[in-house]
C-alpha cells in the first residue's frame, strides 16, 4: 500500500484528525505550532482549536459559544442536545437519502422517455403554464405545445433530445403540482419523470449551447429547488447561467426570437442571483456587463404588479449587497464604511418596496382576495419572503458592526423581530408540498423561529413575549405539519422543543428571581415588575395574531424611552466568506451566519 509524506498509508489519509485549528483553516493559512505528542490536541496560542474536520453544527446559527451561552442562561441543558439532533436529522433525512437516490441514476447513460396518455401529458402541461410559467415564464407556450402534442411526439422526443429533456421537465414540474410529488427522493411519478432530464443532461451539454438546451436546464433548476433535489441545483443552475453568457443573451443584440431568448435569460438572472445571495456565494453574472433589455410578459402582471420586472429589481439589489457587503472585499473595509453602505442598500431595498403595487407590497396588509390561486400565492409569498430575508441579513449585520447602541441598535433589533414575526405570521400561506421550494417551506420560517426564540430568551418580561411565545407556536406547528406531510422524510416535530424550552424558562423567570438566582435578564432594559403568569390584558402594544400588520412592534411611539428596550445577542464571530459553501449541503450557517468583520479586528 502507496505511503504519504509522512509515512500514513493513503487509505488513512481521509480519517485522520485536523492539524489546523478552526480559524486559521477557515482563513485559508498555516497553522504553525509545535508537533504535539501521539494522541494529544493540536494546541494554538492564537486560536480556539477544534479536533473535528467538521464544524461544530450543521446549524451554526447555534455555534458553541451560543449554545453555552444559552445553557447558562437558561439554566438547561436540552437546548445543546435538541441543535445536535436537528443537525444529525438533517443530515440524515435529507443528504444521505438523495445522495444515495442521485448516485443510482448516475449509473444510467439514458434514460428512455416515460411512456404517458395524451390526456395526461396534456393535463401536466396545462399545470405548467398555468401555475409555473407565469413565476419563471422562460417558453414560448405555442411553439412547446406544437411538439408536445404532435402526432410525431415519440419520433421527436428520440430524435431531439434536447427538447426530451424540456419536455419531461415541464411534464415533472406540472405533475407535482397536479399532486404527484414525494417529498422522498426517487419516489413518485414526478421523479420518474425528472430522471429522464437528468440522464439527458449530457446530451444538452454535447450538442452544444443552444436555447432549448437553455430552456431544458432552466425547467430543471426550478424542479431542483425542492427539498428532495436541491442538491442538484447548484450544478444545473450554473451550467444554465454559463450557456446563457456563451450565447450572448446577456447582451442588446441578439438575432433570431429576441423574446424568448431574453424571456429566458432573465429567468435565469432571477433565480442565479436568489440562489447566489442564498448561498453566499459571488453571482456569476456580471451587472455592468448586462445590456438585454427586460421584455414585456403580459403573463407575469397580476393586476399592477409586473412581477417579473419586479423580481429582475430585486435581483439587482442583491447583487449590489452582496458586492458591499458580504463579499470578501467587503470584509476588508472599515466598519464606518460597511455602516454606511448598509443605509445605502436599506435605501434601494426600500426604494423597491415602495414599486410594488399595495397589494403585495411587504410590510402592508396582505390581500388576502389576491391568494385564491396558487400563482398569485406564490408570486405574493416570493415577495415578502424576499424582502424579510433581506432585511435580516442587513439588520444582523448592522447588530454586529454597530457596537455604540443607541436608537439605530434599537431600530435593528426591532426591524428584525418585526421580519421575524411576519414570516411566521406567513406561514399559513406556505402549500405545505413537495412542489414548495425549500426556501420558502423551511429555510425562512426556520429563520424566524431561530430569531424569534432568542427575542424570549433575552427579554422575557417584554410586553409581547404572551405574543412572541404564541408566534413560537405557530412556527413549530408548521414544522409538525411538514413533518406530518413528509411522512417523516423532513423531520420537524422535534422543533417543538424550542416552544417548550422558551416557555419553561418565562414561566419559571419569576420563581428564579425569588429564589435569588442572578439572571442577567434582571437588567433594567426591556422589564416589567409583574410576573408572566399573571395575566396581561391585549392592549394597542400587544396585538393579537390575525393579520400581517400585528407584526408591527409599534405605531409611532418612541420605544427607545420606555421601559420596553429590546435585547438581542451580538451574533457570533464567523469567518464564512472564507469558507462559503453551497445550500445543497443544508448548511443553515449560510442562512444564519455573521457578516464578514474587519479583520483588524482579531489582529492582536
Amino acid at each position: 500500500m502507496p505511503f504519504d509524506s509522512r509515512g500514513q498509508t493513503a487509505g488513512a489519509m481521509y480519517t485522520r484528525l485536523n492539524k489546523s485549528c478552526d480559524q486559521c483553516r477557515n482563513r485559508k493559512v498555516r497553522c504553525i505550532v509545535q508537533s504535539p505528542p501521539p494522541g494529544a490536541s493540536v494546541v494554538c496560542n492564537n486560536c480556539i482549536m477544534q479536533d473535528r474536520r467538521a464544524p461544530s453544527s450543521g446549524l451554526a446559527y447555534f455555534s458553541d459559544q451560543k449554545v453555552d451561552q444559552l445553557v447558562q442562561r437558561i439554566g438547561d441543558s436540552r437546548i445543546r442536545d435538541l441543535v445536535n439532533g436537528i443537525d444529525a436529522a438533517l443530515q440524515s433525512s435529507i443528504l444521505a437519502r438523495t445522495d444515495e437516490v442521485l448516485s443510482q441514476l448516475g449509473s444510467e447513460r439514458r434514460c428512455p422517455p416515460v411512456r404517458i396518455p395524451a390526456d395526461e401529458s396534456r393535463l401536466y402541461v396545462r399545470q405548467y403554464f398555468d401555475i409555473l410559467h407565469p413565476v419563471y415564464p422562460s417558453l414560448n407556450r405555442d411553439e412547446f405545445e406544437e411538439k408536445a402534442f404532435s402526432p410525431e411526439l415519440d419520433k421527436v422526443l428520440e430524435d431531439n433530445l434536447q427538447y426530451s429533456a424540456l419536455y419531461h421537465a415541464v411534464l415533472a414540474l406540472g405533475c407535482q403540482h397536479f399532486g404527484q410529488g414525494s417529498f422522498d427522493p426517487g419516489k413518485g411519478r414526478a421523479w420518474e419523470l425528472f430522471r429522464v432530464c437528468l440522464s439527458h443532461t449530457a446530451d444538452i451539454l454535447n450538442f452544444g449551447d443552444s436555447l432549448l438546451g437553455l430552456q431544458a436546464l432552466t425547467a430543471m433548476s426550478v424542479f431542483s429547488m425542492n427539498a428532495c433535489y436541491l442538491q442538484v441545483e447548484h450544478s444545473i443552475l450554473a451550467e444554465a447561467t454559463r450557456m446563457a453568457l456563451a450565447l450572448r443573451y446577456h447582451k442588446s443584440a441578439l438575432e433570431g426570437g429576441q423574446a424568448v431568448c431574453r424571456r429566458t435569460f432573465w429567468v435565469i438572472y432571477h433565480l442565479e442571483k436568489q440562489y447566489s445571495f442564498q448561498a453566499r456565494r459571488s453571482s456569476g453574472i456580471a451587472d455592468y456587463d448586462v445590456g438585454c433589455p427586460v421584455p414585456n410578459v403580459p403573463e407575469s402582471t397580476f393586476g399592477e404588479y409586473n412581477w417579473f420586472l419586479s423580481s429582475i429589481r430585486f435581483g439587482r439589489v442583491l447583487s449590489v449587497a452582496y458586492e458591499q457587503l458580504f463579499s470578501v472585499t467587503a470584509s476588508t473595509r472599515d466598519t464606518q464604511i460597511l455602516l454606511t453602505a448598509i443605509s445605502r442598500v436599506r435605501g434601494m431595498l426600500d426604494g423597491w418596496r415602495q414599486s410594488v403595487p399595495i397589494d403585495f407590497r411587504p410590510k402592508e396588509q396582505l390581500n388576502k382576495q389576491r391568494l385564491t390561486d396558487p400563482r398569485t400565492r406564490q408570486i405574493a409569498l416570493s415577495t415578502q419572503l424576499y424582502y424579510f430575508h433581506l432585511v435580516i441579513a442587513l439588520e444582523r449585520m448592522s447588530l454586529q458592526l454597530d457596537e455604540d447602541g443607541g436608537q439605530r441598535q434599537q431600530e435593528s433589533r426591532k426591524d428584525l423581530l418585526q421580519a421575524a414575526r411576519t414570516v411566521i405570521e406567513l406561514t399559513r400561506y406556505i402549500d405545505v408540498e413537495p412542489y414548495t421550494p425549500l426556501f420558502t417551506l423551511a429555510i425562512m420560517p426556520l429563520s424566524a423561529l431561530f430569531i424569534l426564540f432568542d427575542f424570549i430568551i433575552y427579554n422575557p418580561q417584554h410586553p409581547d413575549v404572551r405574543s412572541n411565545l404564541t408566534l413560537l407556536d405557530i412556527a413549530v406547528g408548521h414544522f409538525s405539519l411538514l413533518d406530518h406531510a413528509s411522512e417523516g422524510s423532513l423531520p420537524g416535530s422535534h422543533l417543538s422543543e424550542f416552544s417548550h424550552i422558551a416557555r419553561r424558562y418565562v414561566h419559571e423567570l419569576p420563581v428564579r428571581a425569588a429564589g435569588g438566582i442572578d439572571d442577567s435578564s434582571t437588567s433594567s432594559l426591556g422589564r416589567r415588575d409583574n410576573t408572566i403568569e399573571q395575566e396581561m390584558p391585549q392592549t394597542a402594544d400587544q396585538p393579537e395574531p390575525g393579520s400581517f400588520n400585528e407584526a408591527s412592534m409599534d405605531d409611532d411611539t418612541n420605544m427607545y424611552e420606555s421601559p420596553e428596550v429590546l435585547n438581542y445577542p451580538t451574533p457570533d464571530v464567523c469567518f464564512w466568506t472564507t469558507n462559503m459553501q453551497s445550500m445543497s449541503e443544508v448548511d443553515f450557517r449560510l442562512l444564519f451566519a455573521t457578516p464578514p468583520l474587519n479583520p483588524s479586528q482579531f489582529q492582536e
